[in-house]
């Protein structure tokens, strides 16, 4: 399931910037009774299509014993938090190539590609990872409240 979501050093950095708690996946980590530090499902998933209950049923604080909870969203539940455009001429820009994905702001329109420029850019190999990475920078930039 790592793969469909932003690795556990963003979700902490992600929770810290106060991104929303209540997504699909979930990195549980510190238990003290036995648990395995790991990522698990709660409720309902659009990914998977189905609603799964993990053993952690609770609500986005800590869970018993320890244990501390981060949310892990995908990259479908970070697209949903991110500006459709910024400076309202700048457009979300999401390029595929060589095995990377470029996400950033840009001013290229559908039927001008004429001056094409990016204003901010993100790059990597894992979308949720890059995503996330925008979202960060727009927060700490003031575009996201």
């Amino acid at each position: 399931m790592k793969e469909y979501c932003v690795d556990l050093e963003i979700a902490k950095e992600l929770k810290e910037n106060r991104f929303p708690q209540n997504n699909c996946m979930n990195y549980f980590t510190n238990f003290h009774q036995g648990f395995d530090d790991g990522i698990f499902v709660r409720g309902y998933c659009e990914i998977f299509d189905n609603f799964i209950i993990s053993y952690f049923n609770g609500k986005d604080k800590e869970i018993p014993d320890g244990g501390i909870y981060y949310s892990a969203p995908t990259s479908d539940e970070i697209l949903k938090e991110l500006p459709e455009k910024i400076n309202d001429c700048y457009y979300l820009d999401i390029i595929k190539m060589n095995d990377e994905y470029k996400v950033g702001y840009s001013n290229i329109k559908p039927y001008d590609q004429a001056d094409f420029q990016w204003i901010i850019l993100r790059e990597g190999k894992k979308l949720s990872n890059v995503l996330s990475t925008l979202w960060l920078y727009l927060k700490k930039e003031g575009y996201i409240k």
